[in-house]
């Protein structure tokens, strides 16, 4: 069995805060996401106020990814967090794309450059895949030898293996990596995880539709190989059809139906025949 479908076939009370499943439950609670970030960003005045797990977020021709927590601070800054235990998962495109999935669903119109809200991907990483060697590497951007400073881009990789338990950074990836409650040096993340895996609770639940889903997913993943082939010209043809569409409309300046091709991809076939798009 590959490390994928391994992974999604642990049980509920085998999964850790790291676990994707187990991850984007747990870090429902806003005072957990609060705990790591802080420690994560070195920033122990940052406080949110609202999380989501597994928001789906779509670009304007349909292409989307699924977003294992998304958090929003005090100033509307965005934190997407991203649970990795393989190093594709975490490459640096993947963290770019995020970013521009959510500048661009976030950003509205007329907002000076000025204003654009802060946004951090955040990679956490159950190994040192980039070998940085050290808990928390953070992307910086250079023009010629001169870093540009002051972006409201924020990209961060976070390196659980063999943590520090003599800092508080290190107890924090500590709790990550724990399946037992009682092994874990944070008050606030054991509560946390005894709640989510009560039998009663309806958080248990959830964790175990994520699980069902992600087994699935697997499963496909098997039979998506077979189909893949015989998919990629629909697909490039699905694509440029959907190009000339929107082109269209920014042409006729009809930002509304573009909004409302990117969201209800359901409204597309409609729309070609609207707009004669073939």
């Amino acid at each position: 069995m590959d490390e994928k479908r391994k992974r999604h076939t642990k049980s509920i009370d085998e999964l850790r805060p790291i676990d994707d499943i187990c991850g984007s439950v747990f870090f429902q609670d806003r005072k957990c996401v609060e705990i790591l970030l802080r420690e994560v960003l070195g920033n122990p005045f940052l406080e949110i106020e609202t999380t989501e797990a597994q928001k789906v977020v779509r670009n304007i021709f349909g292409r989307g990814g699924q977003l294992d927590v998304l958090a929003y601070d005090s100033e509307q800054g965005m934190y997407d967090i991203e649970f990795q235990e393989e190093k594709p998962g975490a490459i640096p495109d993947r963290a770019f794309f995020n970013y521009a999935l959510l500048a661009q669903h976030r950003i509205q119109a007329g907002v000076a450059f000025k204003d654009f809200p802060y946004i951090h991907i955040v990679f956490v990483l159950e190994g040192d895949f980039f070998k940085f060697s050290k808990p928390v590497e953070k992307m910086r951007f250079f023009l010629g030898d001169r870093e540009l400073l002051g972006l409201k881009l924020g990209i961060v990789y976070v390196n659980a293996k063999n943590p520090d338990v003599n800092t508080s950074l290190g107890r924090v990836l500590h709790d990550l990596l724990c399946d037992n409650p009682r092994e874990m040096l944070l008050p606030e993340f054991a509560k946390r995880l005894e709640m989510i895996r009560d039998p009663a609770g309806k958080e248990r639940g959830v964790m175990g539709k994520y699980s069902e889903m992600l087994q699935e997913e697997a499963r496909e993943d098997g039979r998506e190989e077979g189909r893949r082939e015989g998919r990629k010209e629909g697909r490039r043809e699905g694509e440029s059809r959907l190009a000339k569409l929107i082109s269209f409309l920014l042409k006729n300046g009809k930002q509304d139906e573009i909004e409302r091709a990117a969201s209800n991809p359901d409204s597309l076939p409609g729309m070609y025949v609207k707009y004669g798009i073939s």
